[in-house]
């Protein structure tokens, strides 16, 4: 197993580079958050997963951070999710978002990542949430009528369901609220701030 690679950055095409690592030109397949952080002619360390299928040529999997490299590793724990859909739902999301959701059970905003339908999300869920349980999203026990009544108009919005809650209990830490209208126009403003 190649556990990383370190080298040059020669070229950069869509969600794969070349790495030049001593005499060899490596392409390695990597999501937009670590391509994003990539730069030509950078000198880089890349977390790797070398995956080998019977039916096309072995894939080097490439990652920037321990993180999302970790993540990757956990998606791949889920039936019938490969190395290919693992790298597409992280170049959806963040990991720490993603794990949000599958411990928030957010079946809504996980069958919207690409790749992902409702009966696939329901299994990741079932299948991961062990390991992600520690990430769930939980409101204040004293104002969980408001805040699960904001979190239901934003949803209504087309939020999904992790990033409104997130969003109402980044309010609710920085501010008191008088009713469920304000906590809603002030967590649109923080969904609106990151979109």
């Amino acid at each position: 197993m190649i556990k990383g690679v370190e080298g040059e950055i020669t070229e950069i095409s869509g969600n794969e580079v070349t790495l030049k690592a001593g005499q060899f030109y490596l392409n390695i397949l990597c999501s937009t958050n670590t391509i994003k952080e990539l730069s030509l002619s950078a000198k880089v360390h890349l977390l790797t997963y070398l995956s080998f299928s019977a039916d096309r040529a072995p894939e080097i999997y490439g990652f920037k951070d321990r993180a999302e490299y970790n993540v990757f590793l956990m998606l791949l724990k889920a039936n019938k999710i490969g190395p290919k859909m693992a790298l597409k739902i992280l170049s959806a999301t963040s990991p720490e978002m993603l794990q949000k959701m599958i411990a928030s059970k957010d079946i809504s905003g996980l069958s919207r990542l690409p790749g992902l339908g409702k009966k696939t999300a329901e299994r990741l869920v079932s299948e991961l949430y062990d390991l992600v349980k520690d990430y769930a999203v939980e409101f204040p026990k004293e104002l969980s009528d408001v805040s699960e009544d904001a979190v239901g108009a934003l949803t209504a919005l087309g939020f999904d369901m992790t990033s409104a809650k997130l969003a109402v209990n980044e309010v609710l830490k920085e501010q008191t609220v008088e009713n469920t209208q304000e906590l809603v126009r002030k967590a649109l403003r923080k969904l609106n701030k990151t979109r």
